[in-house]
């Protein structure tokens, strides 16, 4: 059956390769979010508690699946035109490590950046939206959180997908890379969704923190 499964695969790909993409990731996120929340719930309720119906937040979910159809999208054009432009200067046949490793830089100083921080404003502000009206208030708070939570987290990427992306790069065929990506989103996507619920402590946080810490000290001193 995984054959089977595999060629349909291959050949919606070959048909409708940004659809089957995005259909893929949708998938990938909506379920790697409902497993995190329903993980994060279990390890955060007291033993004696868990016979407590588990409660499934749906816009999370559904705010998460589709920021998998907006990457996605944003993943096949982007990778597209890395794939002519870096290949029109270093073509593969000839100059293939020196070829995969611009493509690796330029995604992870340009496409990486965008791509988290769609990551933040599509999922907060398409939760968000569910439960208020005010628009210009949420889409406000949206944008500083994922300034904010920007620069955390891209230090936590910057440990993982460089190195996969390098293989990716390498050896995987373009029209596959998404799929590979994908893959390797069935626990990032999990992370991403904790640390925008769980919230990842940003750099102003920490020294607030730090500061309280400190005059805690010094009053017990």
């Amino acid at each position: 059956w995984l054959r089977v499964a595999w060629d349909i695969y291959c050949r919606n790909l070959e048909e409708q390769p940004l659809l089957t993409k995005a259909s893929m990731a949708s998938l990938i996120f909506f379920s790697s979010d409902s497993a995190t929340q329903y993980i994060s719930s279990y390890n955060t309720t007291n033993s004696s508690d868990r016979n407590i119906a588990f409660v499934w937040d749906a816009p999370r979910a559904l705010s998460g699946a589709s920021f998998g159809v907006v990457a996605t999208t944003w993943l096949h054009y982007w990778w597209g035109f890395l794939e002519y432009a870096v290949g029109a200067r270093l073509p593969v046949a000839q100059y293939r490590l020196s070829n995969t490793f611009i493509k690796v830089l330029a995604d992870q100083v340009i496409g990486a950046p965008l791509y988290i921080y769609g990551y933040y404003v599509t999922t907060s502000f398409g939760k968000a939206v569910a439960t208020t009206n005010d628009l210009s208030k949420t889409w406000s708070e949206t944008t500083h959180k994922a300034n904010q939570m920007l620069w955390p987290t891209m230090l936590q990427h910057w440990k993982l997908w460089p190195f996969v992306h390098a293989l990716n790069f390498y050896f995987a065929p373009i029209h596959h890379r998404v799929l590979v990506q994908n893959t390797v989103l069935v626990g990032w996507s999990g992370y991403l969704s904790h640390l925008n619920n769980r919230q990842l402590m940003t750099p102003a946080q920490e020294i607030k923190v730090t500061i309280i810490r400190r005059e805690t000290e010094l009053k017990m001193e």
